[in-house]
């Protein structure tokens, strides 16, 4: 049913239900009743929902021309229809001047009755429909005013003698107020012009800034973005308008100009307040965020087009080699690719927010709740200049208030205790935002008492949360998880700023349902570290997606989950397969990790022999070996919806188009892991240990391993890999003696990267029996790509160490790893992409250049 309503007043009951029988038809809710004093009420604190009023005449307690008049004495004004047996010239006059639209006859006709409806209500629709055009123009407008409006009552705290914030707040006042006034929310004018003329005798120096002064304008400002929540949202004011101007006119200690030192704040790039200067602003419209993400969906279909026309270009490359016509067209398909690519990415800048605008309203958080808690807090952000997603800042803009709230009332202690514990009396918390790899960071530290875990247990026993048995089988770690759990709370009492125990948990869900994690770190006397790790939202669902094959047929697996892929060669990988129960293992890393025939679990024949692929697949809550039949390539694909009956199925999470538009399936790795019973609830990592050590376990990387000769310990970063390929040796032609091979409408060099690395020696192709196909690892600089020559690809693996750089012995090595119990040298593409450049401008470079060949050890 319709938010809207058609309101209905008689005395009689019958009336009543006569006239709601007949406009059921037009599917407005009907609010019927008796007593017109109780509907007229109803009206004027729900006009703008109420399409039309259909009134009796004549009623023991006023006349339904009363009824109207109070109406119009309150500025509503909506077609309102008299419902009686009789009228007269009299009445026909009275009914003009207060703009009655109509008289129905009682009964009356049907037919024309439901004329009258379908005009009034048809013309009331297309009228509010205007309204809420200019009104949303103006809610639109008026957004970033008030944000700045607050940011200039925290400045004027500050600065009480800001003048340039005295004037800029009256000025944005005045508009509002104006504004409003023109487009009959006459509520909020009024209470803006009370508000503004605080401000006037702030301006004309009548009236000194003190704490009185701050505090009146927050709470001033507080009623003032209610109002303005509501007119968003469509509803009442939750308070009288006219009682909560009196906040104005309350007296003030003039003379008294301090300010208060409660908080004190900077932000990173600035280094406290900004100047006073005028800026001149960007000329800006409104864009629905809906309207963005169908518009990305959209350019996204691009990104299928592209891989379909770059699989057929090749096809024609190798089959009209040396055509000017098709390297034209594979030239000016490049060029397209490179449009295409740019405009995806500022589309999705389009759909970004500023960190800084998330964090603008926290200092204002901070600010109430210090003072309520009486403590004096330094309230610091950093990383303001970072851009996310409009959904990640909404996320952060609810999380945030309680968090930040928690880490002042039960993070930092009272100045008095500070000071006995050889602290400052202020305390401080920091805010922090940044991005890495795949996921933005945002931290929360404070250097309060810290988080003691022996208190929590003891809290989470006494209000029936855990046993006593259980909290024993608990890490430090989930036991400091125990905050965020629904219902637990250590104050002593509820106040405005925490102790209902639901703020906390509100923060995991919302975390959670983004496909994040929090992390704790904790020193009892030291401080608190909150992390919370969000993934980047993927605004077209555009992936890296690892394609396999099995029975026959492509799936994709997104790469995020991919955390290793192993080759298992029956003898050669020694004892490592076991049957526990009937089911596979792998032990790996002395780790047993269960096995998924992937053939098998979608129903098809498919089984075990000597040599297959694993790879191996992790997330919240699950890790399992998934084995198939063939590892093919790492490529972007576009996420696309599955209809039914697929979608249905707990095995894919979507579709995609490879190669010559073939259909893969993507899967549903967590799907998967709850059909098998593979999925359970993981503990979060303990941020002592992750931090402490001085190693980023949190940022694990993932590394190709490759062989190279004789050589099989070098590995690239994963991230650093564009795609993986497979060439003819056929296809290989020559620029000057640089092998090049035409790649996506391009030209792609062929390089041997252990001869750029001068570990290998190189002869040419004519010298030496090259195989039919040759393994490329092609990586990307600068929009240009560059194709790596390798023996053999052995696998991905995942390691939460960092590089050691101490044992390097030439450019172009970055250090090494401990992966698998064996020591592998990580290559620094960086470094030999420089190298390559060179190659390219026909500088000498470190070491022989040579054609791509077959490697010998150096």
């Amino acid at each position: 049913m319709s938010d809207y309503k058609i309101v209905c007043i008689d005395d009689e009951n019958e009336i009543l239900t006569y006239l709601s029988s007949l406009l059921e038809y037009k599917g407005y809710e009907v609010m019927s009743f008796t007593n017109p004093e109780e509907g007229l009420s109803f009206i004027l604190q729900n006009h703008k929902q109420v399409l039309m009023t259909i009134c009796d005449f004549k009623m023991p307690e006023m006349s339904g021309f009363d009824v109207r008049k109070k109406m119009l004495e309150k500025g509503v004004e909506i077609p309102f229809a008299v419902f009686t047996a009789f009228y007269d010239k009299q009445m026909a006059a009275d009914a003009m001047r207060l703009r009655i639209c109509e008289f129905i006859s009682k009964p009356g006709n049907e037919d024309d009755f439901r004329a009258v409806i379908d005009r009034e209500v048809n013309g009331r629709l297309e009228s509010i429909k205007e309204e809420r055009e200019m009104v949303q123009d103006f809610l639109d407008e008026t957004s970033p005013m008030l944000e700045e409006i607050e940011e200039l009552i925290l400045a004027l705290e500050t600065d009480p003698q800001d003048e340039r914030a005295i004037n800029t707040y009256f000025r944005l006042l005045h508009t509002i107020k104006g504004t409003a006034s023109c487009l009959g929310l006459e509520s909020l004018a009024g209470y803006a012009h009370h508000y503004e003329d605080l401000i006037t005798k702030v301006k004309n120096h009548e009236l000194s800034v003190n704490q009185a002064v701050i505090d009146v304008l927050l709470k001033g400002f507080d009623y003032l973005k209610t109002m303005y929540d509501c007119e968003t949202n469509g509803k009442v004011y939750p308070f009288d308008v006219n009682e909560v101007t009196k906040i104005f006119e309350s007296g003030f200690n003039e003379g008294d100009s301090s300010k208060s030192e409660s908080v004190s704040e900077h932000t990173d790039s600035q280094g406290g307040r900004s100047e006073s200067k005028k800026v001149e602003k960007e000329e800006r419209i409104t864009v629905p965020v809906d309207s963005l993400t169908e518009f990305l969906e959209l350019s996204g279909e691009l990104t299928v087009l592209k891989n379909t026309i770059f699989k057929s270009l090749v096809k024609l490359t190798q089959k009209y080699q040396g055509d000017h016509d098709i390297e034209m067209l594979g030239e000016t398909i490049s060029e397209m690719h490179k449009v295409s690519s740019l405009l995806q990415n500022q589309i999705g800048e389009m759909k970004k927010v500023s960190v800084e605008s998330v964090f603008k309203p926290m200092r204002r958080v901070v600010r109430d709740a210090s003072k309520a808690c009486k403590k004096e807090i330094n309230f610091v952000t950093e990383g303001g200049d970072l851009r996310v997603d409009t959904s990640v800042g909404k996320l952060l803009n609810n999380v945030l208030v309680h968090m930040l709230r928690n880490s002042v009332d039960h993070g930092v202690e009272k100045p008095e205790i500070r000071e006995e514990r050889g602290k400052t009396p202020e305390g401080n918390v920091t805010l922090n935002c940044y991005e890495t790899g795949e996921d933005i960071f945002v931290e929360i530290v404070d250097d309060g008492g810290g988080i003691n875990k022996d208190f929590i247990a003891q809290k989470a026993i006494e209000k029936g949360l855990y046993s006593q048995d259980e909290i024993n089988r608990m890490s430090d770690n989930r036991i400091y998880n125990i905050i965020f759990d629904s219902g637990f709370s250590t104050a002593e009492k509820i106040t405005a700023v925490s102790g209902r125990g639901v703020g906390m948990d509100m923060v995991r869900s919302s975390i959670e349902e983004m496909g994040g994690k929090i992390y704790i770190d904790s020193k009892l006397g030291e401080g608190s570290k909150f992390v919370l790790a969000i993934p980047i939202p993927r605004s077209i669902l555009i992936i890296k997606s690892l394609s396999v094959k099995s029975a026959g047929m492509s799936f994709n697996i997104p790469l995020d989950n991919v955390a290793e892929v192993v080759n298992y060669e029956g003898e050669k990988n020694g004892d490592c397969l076991h049957n526990i129960e009937g089911s596979l293992v792998l032990r790996h890393h002395e780790v047993l990790i269960p096995l998924v025939n992937l053939g098998k679990t979608l129903g098809y024949e498919s089984n075990y022999d000597d040599k297959f692929n694993i790879v191996i697949v992790k997330g919240d809550g699950f890790k399992y070996g998934m084995v198939v039949d063939q590892i093919d390539d790492i490529e972007e694909i576009v996420v696309k919806k599955l209809n039914p009956p697929l979608n249905q199925s707990v095995h894919f999470m979507g579709a995609t188009f490879v190669g010559d538009g073939e259909l893969s399936l993507i899967l549903d790795l967590e799907g998967i892991a709850k059909e098998k019973s593979l999925y359970g609830s993981q503990e979060d990592e303990d941020l002592t240990t992750v931090f402490g050590s001085g190693v980023d376990a949190n940022f694990a990387r993932e590394y190709m391993r490759f062989k190279m000769g004789d050589m099989e310990n070098y590995c690239l970063p994963l991230d650093s890999v564009h795609r993986l390929e497979v060439i003819e040796r056929k296809t290989i032609e020559y620029s000057g003696s640089r092998p090049i091979v035409r790649y996506r409408g391009g030209g792609l060099p062929l390089y041997v990267i252990g001869d750029k690395l001068g570990l290998m020696t190189t002869e040419p192709f004519d010298k030496v029996k090259v195989p039919e196909l040759i393994n490329v690892i092609v990586v990307q600089n600068e929009n240009k790509l560059y194709g790596l020559v390798i023996d053999e690809i052995i696998d991905i693996a995942t390691t939460y160490q960092q590089v050691d750089a101490s044992v390097v012995d030439r450019d172009g090595l970055l250090g090494t790893i401990f992966i698998d119990e064996k020591i592998i040298t990580v290559v620094d593409i960086n470094h030999v992409i420089g190298v390559m450049k060179k190659a390219e401008e026909g500088a000498s470079d470190s070491y022989e250049e040579a054609p791509v060949v077959e490697s010998k050890a150096a």
